[in-house]
Order: structure tokens, then sequence, then C-alpha cells
């Protein structure tokens, strides 16, 4: 059910009126949150030294320390996926959907 909500959220904004923002790339690149502020327009405060203290700080440090961009990028290694959330995840509809939010070519 959780994949439906999420393929409907993303299918439910034309393309020309869609705001992706990755992950990945809002993480490695300060040039990149910039041009999302701007889009937005807003200020990019960037504050990337401190973890919030909404939610207890980070998922994955609690607030014990601020995760480096490496630690961000790749924490999805500690998460162990059942078989059929794979298998989901690789069927058409996701790839779709994913080719559209700019992951994959």
């Amino acid at each position: 059910k959780i994949f439906q909500i999420w393929l409907n959220h993303a299918s439910s904004v034309p393309n020309d009126k869609l705001l992706v923002i990755q992950f990945e790339k809002w993480i490695d690149s300060r040039s990149y949150r910039d041009s999302i502020a701007k889009s937005l327009k807003v200020q990019n405060l960037d504050i990337m030294d401190n973890i919030s203290w909404h939610g207890g700080g980070s998922s994955f440090s609690g607030r014990s320390k601020v995760p480096t961009c490496q630690e961000l990028n790749t924490r999805w290694n500690q998460v162990n996926l059942p078989d059929k959330f794979i298998k989901r995840i690789n069927a058409e509809d996701i790839k779709e959907l994913r080719k559209k939010l700019g992951y994959i070519a």
C-alpha cells in the first residue's frame, strides 16, 4: 500500500510543475541546495553542522554526532529490506516513476 501511496503522490503533479529534490544531491552539493532555495525564493542558510532537535536528531545517530555527508549517503546500507520490497521497487511502474524523478536514465 505504501508504494501505491508514493506512486499516487509522485505522479499527481505534471512534470513542468514538479520540483524534485534528490536527497543524494542535496547532501553532496552546496550549489544544488542554493539552486533549490533560489527556485523557492528563499535563502539557503546551509546549516549542515547541526542536528535538528526535532524528532530527537538523526534517525541513525540520535543527537550523539552530526553525520557526515558520506554517512548520510550510505545509511541505506543499514536497512535490510525484505525480498518482496526489493521485487516491488524493481517493478516497471516504480522504474517509470524513478525515471520521471531523475533517479535512473
